[in-house]
């Protein structure tokens, strides 16, 4: 005879079953809860200072690390530049066992002639991400039992910072280089002070090599900033438009969109302007407007080659074909001559088919009507299609790519997802080169419809990990900023395509087998490259030494 209990006890089983298996199947929740338990298993390292509870090193900018992790030994640091190029590092400091409270100052790089480096400092903002790390796969560089990851930078100016015990703080810390800088070794001192005063006094090495990176960057960078939140707040031709327009451009990034009506005797400038690479066309019903946006681009050679139309987007039905077609023959009447980008995630059309009953190929049918080859990075791993888009490149058309909430970052593709590693976004750059891609378009940075407000939620859309897809900015008022705030992807990117510009220098000097010998050192195909970042830096100092040894 059953116990009274044996039901009541067999319901409360398998109630507990369902939830584990409702944990390992759609872990939806919040890591955070055995955070704290993994941080009290955790030595964090670091270098402590004197007899303090702190503790600190420097990393290079590429590492985003979480609350909890190990730290290093490095007491100092030091970097090397190009003329005209952006360069930084973070310096990680954590309280232990006890809160804090800390400030830093950095001075500006000097060297024995009195010239100088400015230093700008940025305080990094944490921001959870949830259930990044779930049972079915670990994102490269991830934490399995942190949800917490670096991204914003916050303008720092010296104020006092609190330190939760155990919990390390980073800071962002960068200078660019003057087209005219002095070559050769730059110091620049740096202080730590605690509630009672100073506790740390050292020093920072820079060097920046005698040659200069162009204003004119050699690839196409084309970058959206069009989400509805941010927009309707910030429409184009607006002061904070303005601000955004310039902080992407002084960033090596193009905008989609000029900050005026490119019909304006305003936009003459814009559009020549040696930073800006690419810019779109507007694309209205009315033709007589159509045409005249088309023949003022073209009465430029310079305008003509940056201008490009982008009507559609990822045209992957019938009905989506369709449309794509109606705007090229439309294109062909009104706009001979003209460029035009139209992305595709995917080597197939879903819907369509040629007599034959096979999939129709997007590359097919963009092929003599979309001049800019634009395909999700991840088509290059289908075989021949490389080598179908270098036949494109032969005939003249331009080589571009794209990634957004694809590729997956569980398959090892590079992206620009939040809890990724900053080696990730940038390496992302030096794999352009080893597939002879030229241009890099990315749908949006100021994407916050979803998470409304982004220093609060990482989520852009309803699924994880997508984190960050469409935001690499930050609105500056939410945290009583003027403008735009930046972040560690937007510094890698930049990085990333600095990089590039070596690449080309390199190859002018010491051919391209040398190239593409040392890029492997980093990375030998989509998703087969280094994590460490100390890697990346030395090959491309590498890269730096060889031109700059070229030009004495």
């Amino acid at each position: 005879m059953r116990s009274k209990l044996f039901f009541p006890v067999l319901i409360i089983v398998l109630i507990a079953v369902l939830i584990v298996v409702g944990v390992v199947l759609f872990p939806s929740y919040n890591l955070s809860w055995n955070y704290d338990d993994y941080r009290k298993m955790t030595d964090m390292g670091g270098v402590q200072i004197g007899s303090s509870s702190f503790y600190y090193d420097f990393g290079y900018a590429t590492e985003k690390l979480q609350p909890t992790a190990n730290l290093g030994k490095d007491a100092s640091f030091d970097i090397a530049l190009a003329k005209n190029e952006w360069e930084g590092f973070q310096l990680f400091v954590y309280s232990k066992d006890v809160d804090g409270t800390l400030r830093i100052e950095v001075d500006d790089f000097k060297n024995g002639q009195g010239d100088t480096l400015e230093v700008s400092v940025y305080q990094e903002h944490y921001l959870s991400v949830k259930n990044v790390a779930t049972y079915f796969y670990k994102p490269q560089g991830s934490n399995y039992y942190s949800d917490l990851y670096p991204d914003a930078l916050m303008p720092y100016g010296g104020e006092e910072v609190s330190l939760k015990a155990n919990y390390l703080q980073a800071f962002y810390i960068e200078t660019k280089s003057p087209e005219d800088a002095r070559s050769g070794d730059y110091t620049a001192s740096y202080r730590i002070y605690d509630e009672e005063g100073e506790i740390l006094d050292g020093s920072l090495q820079a060097y920046v090599y005698d040659f200069v990176l162009p204003e004119t960057s050699s690839m196409d960078t084309t970058i959206g900033t069009w989400g509805t939140v941010y927009d309707v707040s910030h429409p184009v031709g607006s002061e904070a438009y303005n601000q955004v327009y310039e902080y992407l451009v002084s960033r090596r990034l193009s905008p989609f969109h000029l900050p005026c009506d490119i019909l304006s005797d305003e936009a003459d400038a814009y559009m020549s302007d040696p930073r800006v690479s690419t810019f779109i066309i507007p694309y209205p019903d009315d033709d007589d407007l159509l045409i005249a946006y088309y023949t003022k681009v073209s009465s430029n050679p310079e305008w003509a080659k940056k201008g490009y139309f982008y009507p559609i987007d990822e045209p992957h039905s019938s009905s989506g074909v369709r449309r794509y077609y109606e705007i090229v023959e439309r294109l062909q009447r009104l706009c001979p001559g003209y460029n035009l980008v139209t992305p595709f995630f995917g080597v197939e059309v879903t819907d369509e088919e040629n007599p034959k009953g096979e999939k129709i190929k997007n590359f097919d049918v963009q092929t003599g009507n979309s001049n800019i080859s634009c395909p999700e990075s991840v088509c290059f791993s289908t075989e021949g299609f490389y080598e179908a888009t270098m036949e494109r490149v032969a005939d003249g058309d331009r080589s571009w790519w794209y990634v957004c909430c694809g590729p997956s970052d569980k398959d090892g593709y590079c992206n620009m997802f939040r809890y990724q590693q900053g080696l990730q976004h940038r390496i992302l750059f030096w794999q352009q080169r080893q597939y002879d891609v030229t241009g890099f378009l990315y749908w949006d940075v100021t994407y916050w419809d979803y998470c409304l407000n982004p220093w609060e939620n990482a989520i852009t859309y309803e699924v994880s990990t997508f984190a960050g897809d469409g935001c690499w900015l930050y609105p500056g008022e939410e945290i009583g900023q003027d403008g735009i705030v930046g972040s560690l992807r937007v510094v890698n990117v930049t990085a990333g395509l600095e990089d590039y510009e070596y690449f080309v220098l390199a190859e002018e000097i010491m051919g391209e087998a040398w190239v593409e010998e040392q890029i492997a050192k980093v990375t030998t195909d989509l998703t087969h490259y280094t994590e460490d970042p100390a890697c990346l830096e030395l090959v491309r100092r590498t890269f730096a030494n060889a031109i700059e040894q070229q030009g004495e």
